[in-house]
């Protein structure tokens, strides 16, 4: 079962960064937009705010399936601590950024690209807590 899981845990791992890594780059092409085109440009990728959370969603769940059979051993693990950690940080991250979106969607305000430095916060997230996990599981 655990093979399982591991697998689901890595598809929901390149899920999820897929869609952070294709959402910056593609900011990086919207730059230079129309107002009106980039409206419409943000209409087609928003698809993408979606699809990186179920991501995520899909590598919590599988990721605490396979936490419970070796919880004993890494339960003490600073390393692992500071992986599960940065998890819920990025959890929340995203949760934020689509309460931005949504806020920003409601008010009525002209669409505008977030920031490049906003853009890396997922991905770079991302980076680091498979770093701790390789060597968390090593």
């Amino acid at each position: 079962m655990r093979e399982l899981w591991l697998i689901l845990h890595f598809v929901g791992l390149g899920i999820s960064l897929g869609a952070a890594v294709s959402i910056l780059v593609l900011a990086g092409r919207a730059k230079g937009l129309s107002s009106e085109q980039l409206a419409l440009f943000l209409k087609q990728v928003r698809v993408l705010t979606f699809v990186g959370p179920l991501g995520l969603l899909l590598l919590i769940v599988s990721g605490l399936l396979m936490l419970g059979p070796v919880w004993a051993a890494v339960k003490t693990n600073g390393l692992f601590h500071t992986k599960l950690t940065l998890v819920v940080i990025l959890f929340f991250w995203i949760g934020f950024q689509h309460m931005s979106q949504a806020r920003a969607r409601k008010s009525g305000a002209a669409p505008k690209l977030p920031s490049t430095v906003t853009l890396l916060v997922g991905p770079t997230l991302s980076l680091v807590i498979i770093v701790l996990a390789v060597l968390v599981f090593k």
